[in-house]
C-alpha cells in the first residue's frame, strides 16, 4: 500500500513538471525577438555600450531577446550624442517591425555630467518597446516542491549591426595667392634741390608660405636747376626696384607691410643756356625701405599710402663746366632721402 501511494505521488509531480516546462516554452516562443543597433556619437564614447545595454534588457525581461536582424521580429535602433554648452546627453530610440515600418520612437535626455545616469532609463525604454507587457520581472509561482537547480544560462548572444555615420567635416581651404596692384602720385625730398613730384606703380605679391614681394617703379618729373648767367639744367629720374616684406599685418579691412630692397634707374640731365648745350644720363641706385598701408574701400578697391627711406649707393652730384673751364657743382644730394605716395590699389582676391 505504501509503495502504491509513493508511486502515484511521484507520477503526479512528473506530470505537473512536464506541463510547466511545456507552458514556459510556449510562452517564450510567443515573446518577440529583436535585433539591436546602438551607436555612440562623438562625445558619448564613455556611455553605455551595446553589450551592456543588451545584457540589461535581457536581465529585465528574463529571457533571451536579441538575435540576428534576419531572424528578429522587430529591430531596435538608437544613438546617443553629447550636444550643447553646457553639455546635454540626448538619446533617440526607434523600433521597426520585420517589414521595416516604424512602430515607435522614444527620446531621452540628461543634463548630468555623467552619461551613465541614463543607463537605467535606456534599459527600461528598450525593454518596453520590445515587450510592453514586461515592464518588471514576473513573479515566480509558488510551489510546494523545491524547484530543481536551474542550469547555468548560456552567455547572451548579441548581434551587433555596425553602421557608418557620416559626419560632415569642413576641410580647411588652402590659402590663396593675393595680389595688390596700385598706382598713385608721390613726392620726394633729397633727390633734387627742391621737393619733386612724380608718379609711381607698385605690385605686392603675397604667396601663401613666403614673404610678400614688392615690385615698384616711379618717375620723378623734371626739375630745373639754375646755373650761372641764366643757364639751367633740367633733371629727371626714373627708377624700378624689388623688395621683400618680412614684417606686416593683414586683416579683413586693413593691411600693412614693411619691406627692404633696392632701386635702380637712370638720372637724366638736359642743359640749356651754356656755350654748348648737352644731354647726359647717369646710372642711379638706392637702397629702399618702403612702408605700404592698404585700407579696403569697396569690393576689391583699396586706398593706399606709403613712405620710403632712400639711401644712395653711389654719388649723384650734378656738375657743369663754367666759362673759365672749372668744374662747378649744381647739386650734391644728401646721404639720405625720403619719399611719400598716395594712390589706389586693386586687391585680388578681396579679403
Amino acid at each position: 500500500m505504501t509503495e502504491a501511494v509513493f508511486t502515484r505521488k511521484h507520477a503526479l509531480v512528473g506530470v505537473f513538471t512536464c506541463l510547466s516546462l511545456v507552458t514556459s516554452r510556449a510562452l517564450a516562443s510567443d515573446a518577440r525577438s529583436s535585433s539591436l543597433s546602438w551607436v555612440r556619437l562623438d562625445g558619448a564614447e564613455g556611455c553605455i555600450s551595446t553589450q551592456a545595454l543588451a545584457r540589461g534588457v535581457e536581465d529585465r525581461l528574463q529571457r533571451k531577446v536579441f538575435v540576428s536582424a534576419a531572424e528578429a521580429d522587430v529591430s531596435v535602433e538608437g544613438y546617443l550624442s553629447r550636444e550643447g554648452n553646457p553639455p546635454t546627453y540626448r538619446a533617440k530610440i526607434t523600433i521597426r517591425d520585420s517589414a521595416g515600418e516604424l512602430q515607435g520612437t522614444r527620446d531621452l535626455e540628461s543634463a548630468e555630467a555623467d552619461c551613465r545616469a541614463l543607463d537605467e532609463s535606456l534599459v527600461f525604454v528598450v525593454s518596453v518597446l520590445i515587450d510592453p507587457d514586461a515592464t518588471s520581472p514576473p513573479e515566480k509561482p509558488a510551489t510546494q516542491e523545491p524547484a530543481p537547480p536551474a542550469a547555468k544560462p548560456a552567455p547572451p548572444r548579441v548581434i551587433v549591426r555596425r553602421e557608418r555615420v557620416l559626419v560632415p567635416v569642413h576641410a580647411k581651404q588652402p590659402e590663396p595667392w593675393r595680389l595688390r596692384a596700385g598706382a598713385g602720385v608721390g613726392a620726394n625730398v633729397g633727390l633734387f634741390p627742391e621737393p619733386a613730384w612724380g608718379v609711381n606703380l607698385a605690385l605686392l605679391i603675397e604667396p601663401p608660405h613666403f614673404w610678400p614681394i614688392r615690385v615698384g617703379a616711379g618717375y620723378w618729373i623734371d626739375q630745373s636747376i639754375a646755373a650761372e648767367r641764366g643757364a639751367s639744367v633740367d633733371v629727371s629720374l626714373a627708377q624700378a626696384g624689388i623688395a621683400l616684406c618680412p614684417y606686416g599685418y593683414a586683416g579683413s579691412r586693413f593691411a600693412y607691410r614693411l619691406c627692404a630692397g633696392v632701386l635702380a634707374g637712370s638720372s637724366r640731365s638736359m642743359a640749356s643756356g651754356f656755350d654748348r648745350d648737352f644731354d647726359s644720363q647717369r646710372f642711379a641706385a638706392h637702397v629702399e625701405l618702403p612702408n605700404d598701408a592698404f585700407v579696403m574701400a569697396f569690393g576689391p578697391v583699396a586706398f593706399t599710402a606709403g613712405a620710403s627711406l632712400l639711401l644712395p649707393l653711389r654719388n649723384h652730384e650734378l656738375t657743369y663746366r663754367g666759362q673759365d673751364g672749372q668744374e662747378r657743382s649744381l647739386y650734391d644730394p644728401p646721404w639720405i632721402a625720403l619719399s611719400g605716395r598716395l594712390g589706389v590699389a586693386l586687391v585680388l582676391p578681396p579679403p
